[in-house]
């Protein structure tokens, strides 16, 4: 069905971190929910001014923030992410209607087949052991459901980016997206805790998975959803619009990670690839991990040829200059946080290491 989004019917999505992506994630989700944001890098503002423009963010400057996902522009290759399916998980609560088989078949589950009918088990929470009670998300009861469908109102066009209040006000919307970097993401949990609402969603859009899961599993309260996700792509591959590029979705706590999935691909248009966080981490290890290492050494060769060049150079160039800005907290999440980084950097280098030998030494025969 479709109705006319307002903020006086429609579920809000708060957005912990107002960086890059997060602004990416506003923009994208602004004419389908009211957005509250909040990122203790900006200055103090009332809960009813709205905020736009390039505002800086020492949260949102480091890794999750969509530029740490950046491989390429056509997007990363992860064949076994945003802030954006945030928004999404909210319209997936059964308002989507069904997928039709051409949405099922590019939402495609990276582990087993039973993927998506797994029930995550809750995990251990520092605030307490034992299993709450199930709380219907506030998100998916009673006539909520039939006002989160697709909107292109007027109210949602007058709806332009996100209001930037208070850390309390953005975390207690039925819908938390935490756009911080992996470093910074146990402290924003320890935060965001009380002020959440039984039953809300909780999602990441950081590049390493199997850290954000646990941290937010042991973390966050037992009466919140979880979903860890990664956007494969962030604000220079999205210029153009996010359809058709990729994200990540990571089912970990409650039913959200399926819901979020079909909203995503239904009404964002993204090719989502459900998993688990250890498979996510072991493919971005290679996928991120040598995208980076390759783009560190290019950079540090400059001035490389601008005018006489092939399109395969060209090509790589590109990927370069795509990851080249990152802040310096994006490449070390990428190469430190990711378990099975250090593995694909040894397997690199080795090959390059034996090459080198190799070509070194028919170089000394050629010569004598």
């Amino acid at each position: 069905m479709s109705c006319v989004i307002s903020p006086s019917s429609t579920i809000p999505v708060g957005i912990i971190g107002f960086g890059a992506f997060g602004r990416l994630i506003a923009k994208h989700l602004e004419r389908h929910f009211p957005l509250h944001a909040y990122d203790p890098a900006l200055p103090q503002v009332d809960d009813t001014q709205t905020s736009r423009g390039p505002l800086g963010s020492l949260l949102l400057q480091g890794e999750g923030q969509g530029e740490v996902c950046d491989l390429s522009g056509d997007g990363p290759r992860l064949a076994p992410t945003l802030s954006v399916k945030a928004t999404m998980f909210t319209h997936l609560a059964g308002t989507t209607g069904p997928l039709s088989w051409k949405e099922k078949d590019r939402v495609r589950c990276a582990t087993s087949p039973e993927m998506d009918h797994i029930s995550p088990q809750p995990s251990p929470s520092r605030r307490g052991s034992s299993a709450a009670p199930h709380v219907e998300p506030p998100w998916i009861q009673g006539t909520a459901v039939e006002q989160m469908c697709e909107s292109s109102g007027p109210q949602g066009a007058r709806e332009a980016g996100a209001r930037l209040g208070s850390l309390a006000k953005a975390a207690a919307c039925p819908v938390v997206v935490l756009a911080a970097p992996v470093s910074k993401l146990a402290e924003v949990v320890s935060a965001i805790g009380p002020h959440l609402r039984p039953g809300a969603l909780v999602l990441d859009v950081g590049s390493v998975k199997m850290v954000a899961a646990r941290i937010m599993a042991e973390g966050l309260p037992d009466h919140v959803e979880i979903v860890a996700t990664h956007p494969l792509f962030g604000p220079q591959s999205a210029r153009s619009g996010v359809r058709g590029l990729k994200i990540a979705v990571c089912p970990i706590r409650g039913r959200g990670g399926w819901r979020a999935a079909a909203f995503l691909c239904k009404h964002l248009g993204l090719d989502v690839i459900l998993t688990d966080p250890e498979a996510h981490d072991r493919a971005v290890a290679s996928v991120q991990g040598l995208t980076r290492l390759i783009a560190k050494v290019f950079v540090e060769m400059e001035p490389l040829p601008t005018r006489m060049t092939t399109k395969s150079f060209d090509l790589l160039m590109q990927a370069v200059g795509m990851v080249r800005h990152d802040a310096p907290e994006v490449f070390d999440a990428i190469e430190r946080a990711n378990p099975y980084a250090a593995d694909v950097r040894r397997r690199f280098f080795a090959h390059a290491s034996r090459l080198e030998t190799e070509l070194s030494a028919h170089g000394a025969d050629a010569a004598g």
